[in-house]
């Protein structure tokens, strides 16, 4: 908090300014890969919980968002844990994926079916 105030920054900005941008992605991807394996290591999970080709792709979705990257994990648990699987597979981030909640807000908007006139 008081990083936050010293440098003059909004939350979200100082995630993306610890983090690194999205436009940096090595580091940004490297730094919530370290996140990622210290909260499974803080649980008690091994770090071979999500497999390498999962984690990419949690770290290409994120955009490297913190609270995005999070979030995403646990439902990619949650959903390996539906599937009764200990290894998080790219299957099981993709489903987490496909939940409305997770698409952006352009996408939603088209999927809409938009009413003719007189039916409004």
């Amino acid at each position: 908090m008081t990083a936050m105030w010293k440098t003059g920054r909004n939350p979200s900005e100082l995630v993306r300014w610890e983090f690194g941008s999205k436009y940096d992605d090595s580091g940004v991807r490297n730094n919530l890969a370290k996140f990622i394996i210290a909260e499974l290591a803080a649980v008690g999970l091994g770090a071979n919980t999500f497999d390498e080709a999962a984690l990419q792709v949690v770290l290409r979705a994120v955009q490297g968002n913190l609270r995005l990257c999070a979030n995403l994990c646990y439902a990619s648990l949650v959903a390996a844990c539906l599937d009764r699987e200990r290894i998080v597979a790219v299957s099981h981030v993709n489903s987490a994926l496909q939940q409305p909640h997770w698409r952006s807000h352009e996408a939603l908007l088209k999927q809409q079916v938009k009413p003719t006139r007189g039916q409004a």
